[in-house]
């Protein structure tokens, strides 16, 4: 808002990001996480909310409103990530997102940054969905670093 109460703009999750990315050098107090990896920033540990690829779409709508998710994993009957489906996915096609476990938190912001999405799928070795992370989780593993100084 300017001074007259106008607004200016709008701050969003990915606008914080964009901007975070392309002024990194300038913090360089972010250069020791950015090369941790997911499972060292404790990203991989959360429950993997999952639809089986077989399953009809009005199944995953029912599940994404039980349990209050914008997006549902879809998988195989290993668990290996197949894709996404969100309610965007039922308008557009959309490429599958995902990062390794053991991928750096930076490589994990550059993803997102570069394709623009809110949340990356974390698969193991074998491609088996193991977590998932959001910006919500983003920021908060950035928030952590100012609750520690």
């Amino acid at each position: 808002m300017d001074a007259d109460g106008n607004m200016k703009g709008i701050l969003s999750q990915s606008s914080t990001l964009d901007y975070l990315m392309r002024h990194l050098s300038e913090y360089p107090n972010l250069q020791p996480i950015m090369q941790k990896s997911l499972q060292q920033c404790g990203l991989t540990n959360n429950k993997v909310l999952s639809v089986n690829g077989e399953e009809k779409v009005l199944n995953a709508l029912i599940s994404m409103s039980t349990n209050s998710v914008s997006s549902l994993a879809v998988l195989d009957d290993q668990g290996m990530l197949l894709g996404n489906i969100s309610m965007t996915d039922i308008k557009d096609q959309y490429p599958i997102l995902d990062v390794n476990a053991k991928s750096t938190f930076g490589y994990t912001l550059s993803k997102l940054q570069a394709t623009k999405a809110h949340r990356m799928w974390i698969v193991n070795d074998s491609g088996c969905a193991v977590g998932v992370v959001s910006l919500t989780d983003v920021f908060r593993v950035l928030s952590g670093l100012i609750d520690e100084q």
